[in-house]
């Protein structure tokens, strides 16, 4: 019986799952968030006008992402065709032209204020965060 007790297999314990990385919450807010203020600007680049599809189009911000304090601030982030985006860096002339138009110009001074705000979010914000923009996406 000994000899029979030591050739079972150990009994695996259950590995504790780690939460998840905030690279990885932010990746995943990124996506949500993206897919809601393209949704919301009805896939119409902010800056020139032209309409496209979810794939065709992103999501542009006046401040840049690199900022946390604002990279999720819906009054930042529009919709924006690719060529606005990426080939002429935002088209930013176009871009704050329409801020002004749409918020008034105090509103730019504001995001520019406020991205220099220290921000660090706790990571129940960032879950938070993701699935309220996922039911927004959704309908949900």
């Amino acid at each position: 019986m000994l000899i029979i007790e030591k050739l079972k297999k150990p009994e695996k314990t259950k590995k504790l799952k780690k939460p998840p990385s905030y690279a990885k919450l932010k990746k995943g807010l990124d996506a949500a968030f993206s897919k809601w203020i393209r949704l919301r600007d009805s896939y119409i680049c902010f800056t020139c006008g032209k309409r496209g599809d979810q794939a065709s189009m992103q999501n542009g911000h006046y401040v840049s992402r690199v900022y946390l304090a604002t990279r999720w601030d819906e009054s930042n982030c529009h919709c924006q065709c690719v060529a606005c985006n990426v080939f002429k860096h935002g088209n930013m002339t176009a871009y704050a032209a329409r801020m002004i138009s749409k918020y008034g110009s105090r509103k730019l001074f504001d995001l520019e204020r406020q991205k220099h705000i220290s921000t660090r979010h706790p990571r129940s914000w960032f879950l938070e965060r993701i699935e309220y923009y996922k039911a927004l996406v959704t309908g949900k």
